[in-house]
């Protein structure tokens, strides 16, 4: 397993998002032995190689100019996000059945860390130092946001208001986070400012997904449905 710095984490403002899932089913013909294959948005691009999940707990790595597999580390089962350093040499897992954090050292191809985070944590982004995560977990008997150092410590939750709040996403200025709520059985983008623990509702839409912020902080894109087709929009921080 081989990593360079420059390759891209979903949800991190310094990388560019994430390679749907899809194109390891082209060049590897499903991941898993069992026939499970991997969903979607659980790979990242390092270097020359793409790094997905597989269900049965597994790291798999895939050479992009043969589509050959290159490398295979075990992890907890039902492994559900992905994310790579800044540096290039640590990855980061989520196990949704081991509900913890895997740290894989990159050079050894071992895991070096487990940090136990509660009950199946899914999609996870680093802060903008690169110092902690936050993630979305059913502990609390439904899926919440909350905040975890990378050294150790006990999760913070984030997110109190409403039963389902999921996706989220870290300005880089790192005082804003955008995510997804169900109110009503209609999932809409939400914004908190993290200093005041305020929240803001700020689409009309009924089924907006993947919150990202821009380069400045200032605006959101994500995508939602308007008069029946997907669509991608963008908003300001208080919706105006």
């Amino acid at each position: 397993l081989r990593a360079t710095g420059g390759g891209f984490v979903e949800g991190n403002p310094d990388f560019e998002d994430a390679v749907d899932v899809r194109r390891l089913d082209v060049v590897d013909g499903g991941l898993d032995r069992k026939g499970q294959g991997p969903s979607v948005g659980t790979v990242v691009e390092l270097g020359s190689e793409l790094v997905g999940l597989a269900g049965l707990g597994a790291l798999l790595a895939l050479d992009l100019a043969t589509g050959k597999r290159t490398g295979e580390i075990k992890v907890g089962e039902e492994p559900e996000g992905v994310l790579v350093s800044r540096d290039g040499k640590t990855v980061y897992v989520t196990s949704e059945v081991a509900d913890m954090v895997h740290v894989v050292d990159v050079a050894s191809g071992a895991v070096i860390k487990n940090i136990l985070v509660g009950t199946r944590p899914r999609r996870f982004i680093f802060t903008p130092d690169g110092k902690q995560i936050y993630f979305v977990s059913d502990r609390g008997g439904s899926p919440q946001i909350y905040r975890t150092a990378l050294a150790g410590g006990a999760p913070e939750r984030i997110t109190f208001s409403g039963t389902y709040n999921i996706s989220p996403s870290l300005s880089p200025d790192g005082k804003w986070l955008a995510f997804i709520a169900r109110v009503n059985g209609a999932f809409k983008l939400h914004v908190m400012d993290l200093a005041a623990g305020t929240v803001t509702a700020i689409t009309d839409t009924i089924a907006d997904e993947k919150p990202r912020f821009s380069p400045n902080s200032k605006l959101i894109i994500y995508a939602t449905q308007q008069q029946g087709r997907e669509a991608l929009m963008t908003t300001t921080l208080d919706g105006k």
